[in-house]
């Protein structure tokens, strides 16, 4: 479904697919009609960017599916404040550097994109991510930001440039069940 056919969809929609659709951009203002929307579902497309109102009036999602797409830049901004996101499927795009997520997010899936680095204070404030999949990028090290994962079970960090780990990292992530 091209972009242009969300205009049949009513308001009250909760959830929509667009995947697969070979879309390359969601202009400002796209989703405002649909306040009530919890699931998003825009992986398999061609998106690079998401813009400051790309998603715009999507306090509701739940659920955001950005995979699969070339994703190599998001405006800070991109993702509303207020978010109850609690996952975000970002994997196979093109993310060469971590942007901003929101606060309550549980569940991060960066696999398949290009990280050279994950800087520690992008991590801050994630006191609720129980997941953190990195595996397959170009990570040459991995620092905990000193405030810890508290919560966060597995980390992935499998199929990247790592050749040590921090000595801190059992203290920071007190609740590592396991490490890939």
């Amino acid at each position: 479904m091209p972009i242009e056919f969300l205009a049949l969809l009513p308001p009250s929609a909760t959830a929509i697919d667009l995947a697969e659709n070979k879309i390359t951009e969601i202009p400002g203002g796209t989703f405002d009609r649909f306040s009530r929307l919890q699931r998003l579902n825009l992986s398999g497309n061609r998106i690079t960017t998401l813009h400051r109102d790309s998603l715009r009036g999507l306090e509701n999602l739940l659920a955001l599916d950005l995979s699969s797409n070339a994703i190599d830049a998001m405006d800070p901004d991109a993702l509303p404040p207020r978010l109850a996101l609690g996952d975000i499927p970002l994997s196979g795009n093109q993310w060469s550097a971590w942007p901003r997520l929101p606060k309550r997010l549980r569940q991060a899936n960066f696999s398949g994109n290009v990280l050279t680095a994950v800087e520690p204070e992008r991590l801050e404030g994630l006191t609720r991510l129980r997941v953190l999949n990195l595996n397959g990028n170009r990570l040459h090290a991995f620092k905990v930001p000193v405030t810890g994962l508290r919560r966060l079970r597995p980390l992935c960090l499998g199929f990247n440039r790592l050749t040590c780990l921090e000595r801190s990292l059992m203290r920071l992530v007190p609740n590592l069940r396991t490490l890939m």
